[in-house]
């Protein structure tokens, strides 16, 4: 889920970035190559792109570094070999806490309006009728919930963008 708010703001918090020859291991949740280790502390987030396979470009958090691997928190890695072919890029980020806990609250709000989100558009009992359906569809998501609270974190351009230089 932060991968995908970050996404929405326009902002990945980048401070550091690594690029190189990478693999995703989904049984270790191990992401292997060269790193510098001071980019990387655990309990700090990552975000990757680049990877052919889109899993594994996302935001995930360090639970283990050493110069040859990170560690993550998360069993959504898909194995891919070598990246040498072509070039990934991990970016270190410095997310502000008060980001962080936005996405807490995010995630709990999805949670408990997981039948209106997934298309739930009316329920009639009787002569008793709801409709949230246009409410969803109109921006009414988390984005539409949480959108004076996203204000703060969005930006008019993409930083992923901007780093690639388009």
């Amino acid at each position: 889920m932060i991968g995908e708010v970050m996404d929405y703001c326009n902002n990945h918090f980048i401070d550091e970035i690594d690029s190189g020859d990478f693999a995703f291991v989904n049984s270790t949740s191990k992401i292997t190559g060269t790193f510098t280790e001071d980019h990387y502390v655990v309990g700090s987030y990552i975000y990757v792109t680049g990877a052919k396979v889109p899993q594994n470009n996302n935001a995930f958090k360090i639970v283990e570094v050493d110069a040859t691997y990170l560690v993550v928190d998360s069993s959504d890695l898909v194995d891919e070999d070598s990246t040498d072919k072509y070039t990934v890029y991990i970016m270190s980020c410095r997310i502000p806490n008060s980001f962080l806990s936005l996405v807490t609250d995010i995630d709990t709000w999805n949670t408990s309006n997981s039948a209106k989100a997934n298309g739930v558009a009316s329920e009639k009992i009787d002569d008793y009728s709801i409709n949230f359906g246009d409410a969803i569809k109109n921006g009414g998501g988390w984005q539409g919930a949480f959108g004076g609270r996203l204000r703060e974190f969005k930006s008019i351009f993409s930083d992923l963008k901007c780093f690639y230089g388009y």
